[in-house]
């Protein structure tokens, strides 16, 4: 009896401990799939969190869409909020002025009610959406040549016509010179030619350049006045240094050389000088123009110059105003003309 008590005993421990590891692996495996259910779970959520946002977005798009053809049929975007409306009308308000800077022959080609939606991301900026008025202006400039001037009202009229002359004139001296003279040539991206009009950006809190900073300001400021306006109808790009103090800057920057690099580089120099020649007799000897030439990369010139500059106040060459100092200096050529 003892013995088989012992037996049965012994068969009882090993029958436990068969069925208790799998136990243990079951249950292992039981956790791990909760857990796989529960990470399904999330990635389920997090999908339809992510479809809920994209449906979000389709919806901003729609109401920004309906807003826009709302606006654009001008339907009461005066009661919309969040909505900036310019509503001043600068062919009333400034007709004095645009007379004397369009002549007698000037006339409106498009009145345009327009709306602009906003712009996000920028806190430090009003990006609300905007209703403004644009018009088109058609007139004869100096040459007789049809121009057409385009302003709205959300801003300075003083700036717009600032950046009206700056980029037309740039436009030409880049078509009519630098391209033409400038070409088949290894050029940079940080080559340009680009225009100043009655700008003081270097130095303008100093004591000693104070002067020139207050009188650049109230230039600019009093382009909106029948006194102060720039008449474009007498403007060309011929005699625009003689009637706005404006100057050009260009850049002519290489990626690399061809050939012999001195060779290369007396030859671009003495193509850069026939260009200001030109401009300068275009100009009836008034060109006001700082030009430089250089590498993009750090190479200095076959003279052992990091670049080589050119600079010009009312047609004669001047030396010694590099760099922010030409901006002073053209200033200084403006005195008894503008200031």
């Amino acid at each position: 009896m003892k013995k088989f008590t012992t037996i049965l005993m012994i068969l009882v421990l090993l029958v436990s401990s068969s069925c208790y590891a799998p136990a243990e692996e079951s249950i292992v495996e039981a956790e791990s799939i909760e857990e796989s259910v529960a990470d399904t779970e999330d990635m389920e959520e997090g999908i339809a969190e992510t479809e809920s946002m994209e449906e979000g977005a389709k919806e901003t798009e729609s109401i920004a869409g309906d807003t826009a053809e709302t606006a654009s049929r001008g339907e009461g975007l005066a009661e919309t909020e969040g909505i900036r409306v310019y509503d001043t009308d600068y062919i009333k308000t400034y007709k004095k002025t645009l007379n004397v800077m369009f002549g007698k022959k000037w006339k409106v080609l498009s009145t345009e009610e327009k709306y602009r939606d906003n712009i996000p991301g920028c806190p430090h900026v009003d990006t609300r959406p905007q209703q403004f008025t644009e018009w088109k202006i058609e007139y004869h400039d100096g040459d007789g040549m049809p121009r057409i001037f385009v302003f709205d009202n959300r801003g300075s009229l003083s700036y717009q016509i600032k950046y009206y002359v700056t980029d037309y004139i740039v436009e030409y001296y880049k078509e009519n010179f630098f391209d033409v003279y400038i070409k088949d040539l290894p050029l940079a991206p940080s080559s340009y030619v680009i225009g100043f009009l009655a700008d003081i950006s270097t130095n303008r809190g100093d004591a000693d350049n104070r002067e020139r900073t207050e009188a650049a300001d109230n230039y600019l400021k009093q382009l909106d006045t029948p006194e102060g306006a720039i008449c474009l109808a007498k403007l060309t790009p011929a005699n625009v240094f003689e009637m706005c103090p404006l100057y050009l800057a260009i850049n002519v920057s290489f990626s690399e050389y061809t050939g012999n690099k001195q060779t290369f580089e007396i030859n671009i120099m003495k193509q850069i000088r026939n260009m200001i020649d030109d401009m300068n007799r275009f100009t009836n000897y008034h060109l006001t123009a700082e030009l430089k030439m250089g590498y993009q990369k750090i190479i200095d010139l076959y003279t052992g110059e990091r670049d080589c500059r050119w600079t010009y106040i009312q047609g004669e060459q001047v030396y010694g105003v590099a760099g922010p100092f030409f901006e002073w200096a053209a200033f200084d050529g403006y005195k008894g003309m503008f200031w």
